[in-house]
């Protein structure tokens, strides 16, 4: 953890960074209405329909509940698009600017994690990450929810980061009260988050018997219950009995796969879900995230380890919430919302460069050289057969650049082990050695027969 004294301003080091997230995002947005018109995707289509119904009762004098249109708990954000078409009427391109202006401020979130975990240079590289991790530019831009739900969630971590005082619990309790009733999954993350910093606040202010009492009896249960009421909603999916789970635009099917591989397989390729339709749009984000991926595990590997023990509740959760979203929530409507802790992990890589600047880099390489190739194959943005063929030639002409530079070498007079610039020493006493054979007569022999 950083001294606070001496801590850098996240605003200040995220303000360059966040001007181009902001940028970007906007100028994706507006692209996008110019060449698509009013496109919203599935999900989104139902804040819109149900965020209209919302916002018509309320002119019209009758407050309904929200769960009555949403037919979900998870009401938050058809209360916010209706509150928005309350103000300015139904127009999709202003929502969706207030949402990519929203998903920028993942920025300063992932300035202040880098700087808790590492210091200013982190910060830095972690606030121009989150501005132009292709994935967050395109679901902050394009999407309803993922872009405002990752900066939340950023937001989180970057509060369990810090030594957490009864001011910094008092923010992050709205943020945990608006993932529950947006995204319960994200709750859960964020509260996990949480928990290693929560107990050492309580442990330095529960001074006196009664206030150990009423946290006992009092705080713990109330907890419980909050978390068992939304912990209830996914427990037939975890137990099997159940493979559908009821959302407002229909019941959807989850699958629960624990297996090593199907884990390993969706962590490594996140296109696996779109295959040939995957939208060209996915791709960088995807390949980005390939390429880090082995940086990401040694970064996570090294906090684990080594770290704060904020940092690894904060690593544990964000695996937690991969986990769950590679084994347990699986399709194409799933896995834009994994995203949403893809930069959280991709700081992790970040600081193991900044502390194994040559492991992670020759990983990278690899996966760059191997892995990334594979994807686009995989995704049939590359045939097989041209990836084939650039393989081939490019370590033909490797291996003919190797055997010209050993022609060149041998032309020039050098056709030992010594290549150009290789001084061979003589002898250490400093005489010259001489090729005369040595003798194995005496000198005093010598200088008696003079």
């Amino acid at each position: 953890m950083r001294d606070p004294v001496t801590r850098p301003s996240a605003w200040r080091i995220a303000l360059l960074p966040l001007a181009a997230g902001v940028a970007i995002r906007v100028y994706l947005v507006s692209l996008v209405q110019v060449v698509h018109g009013n496109f919203l995707f599935l999900d989104d289509q139902g804040y819109d329909q149900i965020g209209w119904e919302l916002a018509r009762a309320w002119h019209a004098g009758a407050f309904l509940p929200p769960e009555t249109a949403a037919v979900t708990a998870s009401y938050f954000y058809y209360v916010f698009t209706a509150a928005v078409y309350f103000v300015i009427g139904r127009h999709w391109f202003v929502v969706k600017l207030i949402v990519a202006l929203l998903s920028a401020l993942s920025v300063p979130a992932a300035a202040s994690i880098g700087i808790s975990l590492d210091g200013r240079r982190l910060g830095v590289r972690a606030a121009w990450l989150a501005a132009l991790y292709p994935s967050a530019v395109f679901w902050g831009s394009t999407g309803l929810k993922d872009g405002p739900m990752a900066a939340l969630l950023l937001a989180v971590a970057a509060i369990a980061l810090r030594p957490l005082t009864t001011r910094r619990l008092a923010a992050a309790t709205p943020l945990l009260a608006v993932a529950f009733l947006c995204r319960p999954v994200e709750g859960f993350i964020g509260a996990g988050m949480l928990v290693v910093p929560a107990a050492s606040l309580l442990r330095s202010r529960l001074d006196t018997p009664g206030q150990r009492s009423f946290v006992l009896f009092v705080g713990v249960p109330a907890a419980g219950a909050l978390f068992g009421w939304q912990a209830a909603r996914y427990a037939p999916l975890l137990t099997g009995s159940e493979s559908t789970l009821s959302l407002s635009t229909g019941p959807v099917t989850v699958k629960f796969d624990p297996s090593v591989f199907d884990f390993a397989h969706a962590v490594l390729s996140p296109v696996r879900w779109f295959g040939a339709g995957a939208d060209p749009a996915i791709i960088p984000g995807a390949l980005v995230w390939t390429v880090m991926l082995p940086a990401t595990a040694l970064g996570c590997w090294l906090l684990l380890r080594s770290g704060a023990p904020a940092a690894r509740g904060v690593i544990v959760s964000a695996l937690g919430f991969l986990y769950l979203y590679t084994c347990v929530f699986q399709g194409p409507g799933f896995s834009r919302q994994r995203f949403a802790v893809e930069v959280l992990l991709l700081v992790a890589a970040l600081y193991a460069f900044g502390r194994h600047p040559r492991r992670a880099s020759t990983w990278t390489a690899l996966a760059a050289c191997a892995v990334a190739p594979a994807e686009l194959v995989q995704a049939q943005v590359i045939p097989a057969k041209v990836l084939a063929l650039v393989v081939a030639a490019g370590g033909a002409g490797w291996l003919a650049a190797r055997r010209a530079r050993w022609l060149s070498l041998h032309r020039r007079g050098y056709p030992g082990e010594h290549p150009p610039g290789v001084i061979i020493p003589t002898d250490s006493s400093g005489d010259n050695v001489s090729d005369e054979t040595p003798s194995i007569v005496p000198d005093d022999v010598f200088s008696a027969t003079r």
